[in-house]
């Protein structure tokens, strides 16, 4: 077993290296069977968002751009609980579409008025 001297970058106090075996490290290069299932995935999530009506496709785009709801609520004149409840009504869409192709968005969040974001994955 081989074993790797870590240094926190962050944390309070003393910068104490610790020991970690190689092993659990984890290669930061995907296999190239990762990298391919990745790939497909992406695009079945592209293919999925523009399969959105325009109205929804919006809102999930902009929430993937960084847009807050307040930005988005000043956009189109309206308000941020109205924008809030009509992201969600996206995110709701897009995940029916993704699950028809097997693609699973993390679970639904109890409180999304307080929570609500899109998850995004850029490549």
């Amino acid at each position: 077993m081989v074993i790797v001297q870590i240094v926190p970058s962050k944390g309070v106090g003393r910068r104490t290296p610790v020991d970690v075996p190689l092993e659990l490290i984890p290669d930061p290069e995907p296999l190239p069977d990762e990298r391919i299932q990745s790939r497909e995935e992406v695009e079945k999530i592209l293919a999925a968002i523009h399969r959105l009506p325009p109205g929804s496709k919006a809102l999930i785009v902009a929430r993937c751009d960084g847009w807050r709801y307040r930005q988005i609520a000043a956009v189109q004149k309206k308000s941020v609980s109205t924008i809030a409840e009509a992201v969600e009504r996206a995110t709701g869409l897009l995940r029916e579409e993704l699950e028809k192709v097997g693609v699973y968005l993390d679970a639904k969040r109890s409180d999304t008025r307080k929570n609500a974001r899109t998850h995004c994955t850029k490549s």
